[in-house]
């Protein structure tokens, strides 16, 4: 386990430094109220958790797949379909663009990895 300094931008926002943990594949950081984790490996998963929902969502290169939101308050859950369209992944970087059909989503996903230097 090692603590790290990431960066992350979505869609067209400006780039937000975050102080995450990793451990082996796994990338943990607090978004505000929202507890973040990927999980990368030749797919990507990716939650999101805060008080009141969980989102799960799976990403697989340049193909559909399914992801879930459970709305924790109204104890309801659906599935939500995800077409990944790209991944492009390194040692210290992330990309994923991918449209949420369900909810007629675009987005597009950025993370890297930062020195302290």
């Amino acid at each position: 386990m090692s603590k790290i300094n990431i960066r992350i931008k979505i869609n067209n926002e400006p780039f937000i430094i975050y102080q995450a943990i990793k451990i082996n594949n796994k990338i943990i950081y607090n978004d505000n109220d929202c507890l973040v984790t990927l999980i990368i490996k030749d797919n990507i998963v990716m939650t999101r958790e805060n008080k009141d929902y969980l989102i799960s969502l799976d990403f697989i290169n340049k193909q559909d797949s399914c992801g879930n939101c459970y709305l924790k308050k109204e104890n309801f859950n659906t599935l939500l379909d995800i077409k990944t369209n790209s991944i492009i992944k390194d040692k210290t970087s992330l990309q994923i663009k991918y449209y949420i059909k369900t909810t007629k989503c675009k987005m597009h996903y950025e993370l890297e990895e930062i020195n302290d230097n």
